[in-house]
């Protein structure tokens, strides 16, 4: 059911947020996002809700935690005021919350939105077309309407036509109001982690592709048509102008073609790599750290290279090479009219044969030569990360020592990629010294017709610009594959089935601790425990850690001390979900990984890691407090940032800043010294509002006076804590 004629009061038409599980998949359903029914054995979507949803956090880890379930991706965002038009007209499909005048705001449900009209999905399932104006003003009156009655009173005052008060109105709020945030709420698309075929379909590739494949056989044709018509009349002595002018509008048919053709590829490559880059991104979080713990920057590089490879090449080469083939067999049928006959199809066929056969011999060398340049780009890398150890502790006699033997192999590869890519070049000559000596003896003996001989020489030429258009893309193609080998674990990741597990009040929800002593257990089931857990390392024999049983209770104020090698930051990293243990049993409030989820267990346990497994990113200051939070963080955040970072000393550090807490930091910017960073790393993960907070060898480079207020402070936020510290 529609309803075309909508009431003014937008608010009339919004869920309660309580059943936003229900809008989620009913939009998801309705827009066509994903087919998939609801996962982990058919639990059902409309869980019970939080009993408290006034909490952001609360109702953003609870819309995260629906979506995974259903099977789509939530991305959370914001808008501001002065770029709410856009918003509104290029935001759905999407839920936005309203102010409502209650603890908790309403739900704005857009299920299709263009410049003219927005279609509202209401909570009885029946659509609602309005204009985009009347969602803008739903969205904005709360925070327009402080400012109207000033803004009114100017107005009057400078003595304005009535007729322009609601202009200048609109341009004096927007003044006023420009970067202040007026609109909250997820954005609904494709799981990242959906199948190729979900996001191809999203893409809306194979309609694109369908176009392109229809727009080039058709130019073909115009092309095979104006060779008749340039034939019939020069071989009938007839050429005036009448076929000369049919011949032009033949060719110039094609310019719309080419132009249609262009514009959907462009279309085309600009979906499938939104959705390659997207699910590379997604697969890239998605790696475990034990995946990649033994690479180097040399082969993140690398891999970076070679992802930017595939899809520079993933359409430039493959949609030519469809269309050669396509040139190819219909040179096939030319021919078999043609003078050659049998003859010319078999020279044809065979030459095709012998540029397979190239073809795999390339692609074998290929992957020996990126194998090699990989290499060498590791090596490269990791030579300029460690130049100054090199400097100061090698030998410069040994310096290039293997480098040479590097350059050597690189060599000799290159040498062997290019002779086979010589022989391939030869290929499409090759063939038109065949195509015409199979049509030479019936030229010679001149027992054929010219239209006959004019069709041989056609498809020759022909099968000849499409063997050139092979050649022109081979060696892309080739690439392609070598690259897509090299990039699998990412897409692997991404397509990693992982269940969402049960639903738990998010720790970042709670309230903080903020008095200095533990809390007391007030219950006999523990908050965290470990059954006998087990960790081996693959590469060593003994285990790191042996048969562990231990039970955490909330309040609880734990110090793990031992020698280096002994395990503690192993048992933190197995506590934090960062590992997975070999055998036992680990369990959240009685809840084992499985069922709680990664993501899950990862906001209720947070880990500060050692210094050297830590890092400060070239960004602002504020991001690198609040990523493990919330980013891009509201007003509240940023002042519970600030007074965690007071707390531990770094008020010196924000104030000596130009720019304050939005001072660039890290490797290309503001230096830290070690301590700074360490503090950086606690207050990082006190803002993350876990249930238990694990600080390995946090503490070991502050002097007595901070390492006295980094304690103050660690103790009265963290509701349960253990830290990690040698003897």
């Amino acid at each position: 059911m529609k309803k075309t004629t909508p009431q003014s009061d937008i608010l009339a038409y919004t869920w309660d947020a309580s059943r936003l599980g229900e809008a989620m998949e009913t939009l998801a359903r309705m827009a066509a996002l994903s087919a998939d029914t609801v996962q982990d054995n058919g639990a059902e979507t409309d869980a019970q809700p939080p009993a408290d949803l006034s909490d952001a956090l609360t109702r953003e880890h609870w819309a995260q935690w629906l979506a995974s379930r259903i099977g789509i991706e939530a991305e959370l965002t914001d808008a501001q005021y002065a770029e709410i038009d856009e918003f509104v007209c290029g935001v759905a499909p999407a839920l936005i919350e309203l102010e409502a005048g209650t603890a908790v705001p309403r739900l704005l449900v857009l299920l299709k939105s263009t410049r003219r009209r927005v279609t509202l999905l209401t909570p009885e399932l029946s659509k609602l077309h309005v204009a985009p104006q009347l969602v803008r003003d739903a969205i904005c009156r709360p925070v327009e309407q402080p400012f109207l009655e000033r803004t009114n009173r100017l107005l009057s005052q400078v003595g304005i036509e009535q007729t322009q008060h609601a202009r200048v109105r609109r341009l004096l709020l927007a003044e006023q109001l420009g970067a202040l945030r007026v609109a909250r709420g997820w954005i609904l698309r494709e799981s990242p982690g959906a199948s190729w075929a979900k996001q191809l379909r999203a893409a809306r590739a194979l309609p694109l592709a369908a176009v392109i494949v229809g727009a080039s056989i058709l130019q073909l044709g115009l092309t095979l048509l104006a060779w008749v018509i340039l034939g019939r009349a020069a071989l009938t002595e007839q050429f005036n102008w009448a076929w000369l002018g049919l011949w032009a509008i033949v060719l110039l048919m094609n310019v719309p073609l080419q132009m249609l053709t262009t514009s959907v590829s462009a279309r085309l490559g600009t979906n499938v790599g939104a959705a390659y880059k997207t699910t590379l991104l997604y697969g890239a979080s998605r790696l475990s750290p034990e995946e990649i713990r033994h690479e180097g920057a040399g082969t993140f590089l690398s891999r970076m290279l070679d992802a930017d490879r595939v899809e520079n090449n993933m359409l430039v080469s493959i949609v030519p090479l469809v269309l050669a083939l396509i040139q190819i067999l219909t040179a096939v049928g030319i021919l078999w009219l043609g003078v050659g006959g049998w003859l010319s199809v078999l020279m044809l066929v065979l030459v095709c044969a012998v540029t397979f056969v190239l073809s795999l011999q390339l692609w074998r060398a290929n992957d020996r030569y990126e194998g090699t340049y990989r290499n060498l780009t590791n090596h490269l890398v990791e030579r300029m990360v460690g130049y100054r150890t090199r400097l100061a502790q090698q030998d410069p006699a040994k310096w290039h020592t293997e480098e040479d033997a590097e350059l050597s192999r690189y060599l000799h590869v290159t040498e062997k990629q290019a002779r086979t890519w010589n022989w391939l070049a030869t290929l499409p000559r090759v063939w038109m010294i065949l195509g015409l000596a199979s049509v030479a003896p019936a030229f010679i003996g001149q027992t054929v017709t010219l239209e006959k001989l004019a069709i041989s020489l056609g498809g020759i030429f022909l099968a000849e610009q499409a063997l050139n258009a092979i050649m022109n893309n081979l060696r892309g193609l080739v690439s392609l594959g070598n690259a897509w080998n090299e990039i699998k674990p990412l897409l692997a990741a991404a397509h990693r089935p992982e269940q969402t597990g049960v639903w738990m009040l998010p720790a970042s929800a709670q309230t903080p601790n903020t008095t200095t002593a533990p809390r007391t257990v007030t219950g006999a089931n523990p908050l965290l425990s470990l059954r006998e857990v087990s960790y081996r390392y693959h590469a060593r024999a003994k285990q790191a850690l042996d048969n562990v049983t231990l039970d955490i209770f909330d309040g609880d104020r734990l110090l793990v001390q031992g020698p280096s090698g002994g395990g503690k930051s192993t048992l933190a990293a197995v506590i934090a979900g960062l590992r997975m243990p070999e055998s036992g049993l680990l369990l959240l409030r009685g809840y084992d990984r499985a069922s709680v989820g990664q993501e899950s267990w990862r906001r209720h346990v947070t880990v500060a890691p050692q210094f050297h497994e830590n890092h400060v990113f070239t960004g602002t200051f504020s991001f690198n407090v609040l990523m493990g939070r919330r980013w891009p963080a509201d007003v509240q955040d940023g002042l519970e940032a600030l007074a965690i970072c007071q707390e531990l000393g770094l008020d010196d550090l924000i104030s000596k800043m130009p720019s304050q807490t939005q001072q660039i930091v890290g490797d290309h910017g503001w230096q830290l010294s070690h301590g700074e960073r360490s503090r950086l790393y606690i207050a990082r993960a006190l803002l993350q509002r876990a249930e238990l907070i694990i600080l390995d060898e946090s503490f070991a480079a502050l002097d007595p006076e901070n390492l006295e207020r980094a304690l103050r402070c660690v103790f009265k936020r963290a509701p349960t804590l253990l830290v990690i510290a040698h003897p």
